[in-house]
């Protein structure tokens, strides 16, 4: 199980954001399969639509072994307000996600499991913006997460298109906080106990 040892955020320290640039992250291994480019694209369209930059895109995470050639043809595709923040370690995750607008999961596993980076978020009182997965209404819905069907990218880009979005992200974000304590590990051993009595 995922249930991961990490700091989760009180309520009096979430980090609302307010004004553009609003930040957007993707917190997973840098492949193809992890949608990576899709992020890309949909921020890069959602800025050409506005006329200015109203999103960034921080991408953190060990690059694939085999798609480093990819990954540094992308770079070079990169606007200023797109960036690779590399490699986050373990015990900073909270830190480093609580500054941000969402969490962009537009994973193309249609098979992904419990990803780690979904419980960093939540414990950083994070929303998420993700592909709808296989086993996605098992870890989040619309009460932590906008979701939108899996491999849909266009819904995607319209999502970052809504005048709305602030309002609709932040109303997530203390629901993201009640959400990271069912990942506690005490919590996640507690309910393995239960169900096994």
């Amino acid at each position: 199980s995922n249930g991961k040892d990490i700091e989760t955020l009180k309520e009096n320290e979430l980090i609302y954001p307010e004004s553009e640039p609003y930040k957007l992250c993707t917190f997973s291994r840098v492949m193809k399969q992890k949608g990576i480019e899709e992020a890309v694209n949909a921020v890069i369209y959602a800025n050409e639509h506005f006329g200015r930059t109203v999103y960034t895109l921080d991408i953190y995470g060990q690059v694939d072994n085999s798609e480093i050639e990819w990954f540094d043809n992308l770079q070079k595709t990169f606007p200023d307000y797109i960036k690779y923040g590399g490699l986050v370690p373990f015990d900073k995750s909270v830190e480093v996600l609580k500054d941000y607008f969402a969490l962009l999961f537009p994973t193309k596993f249609y098979t992904e499991g419990v990803p780690g980076t979904i419980i960093d978020a939540y414990a950083a009182g994070v929303p998420i913006i993700s592909a709808k997965w296989l086993n996605f209404s098992d870890i989040l819905d619309d009460s932590v997460c906008i979701g939108y069907d899996f491999e849909d990218t266009e819904k995607l880009k319209e999502i970052l298109l809504d005048e709305n979005l602030k309002d609709k992200l932040n109303g997530l974000k203390v629901n993201c906080l009640e959400k990271a304590k069912e990942y506690l590990p005490s919590r996640v051993v507690f309910d393995f106990i239960e169900r096994i009595k």
